[in-house]
């Protein structure tokens, strides 16, 4: 069985709930990490992919170009779901836009309270 293609924004380097979400995706070996923005400095973001074993060629300069690269990518080949590891205030607006492109999202907290 082929693993879910993960990625994930936010949780980059000393992130407590990054380091709680990798682990988690790696239980049972059904997940990936496949790309994503893990830091809003680039270079940062890059060192980081590199530090946990990520091809840095799925590591985007930020949000938007993350989700319109992978969108474009072959339906076989993109990310299948993406973890939202951002501040609370940032989850409502990403985890719809990664909705409205079609991605799944992994999102457990705080974004109700936009919704009311």
């Amino acid at each position: 069985m082929s693993k879910i293609r993960l990625g994930i924004v936010g949780g980059g380097g000393d992130s407590l709930i990054g380091v709680l979400h990798r682990v988690a995706s790696h239980m049972f070996d059904r997940y990936e990490i496949t790309g994503g923005v893990f830091n809003p400095d680039f270079d940062e973001n890059i060192k980081f992919a590199k530090h946990i074993g990520v091809n840095t060629d799925r590591v985007y300069l930020d949000f938007d170009t993350f989700i319109e690269e992978e969108v474009n990518k072959p339906k076989d080949q993109r990310i299948e779901v993406v973890s939202v590891l951002t501040p609370n205030f940032l989850h409502f607006p990403m985890a719809k836009k990664t909705i409205g492109k079609w991605f799944s999202c992994n999102l457990r907290k705080a974004s109700y309270n936009f919704l009311c």
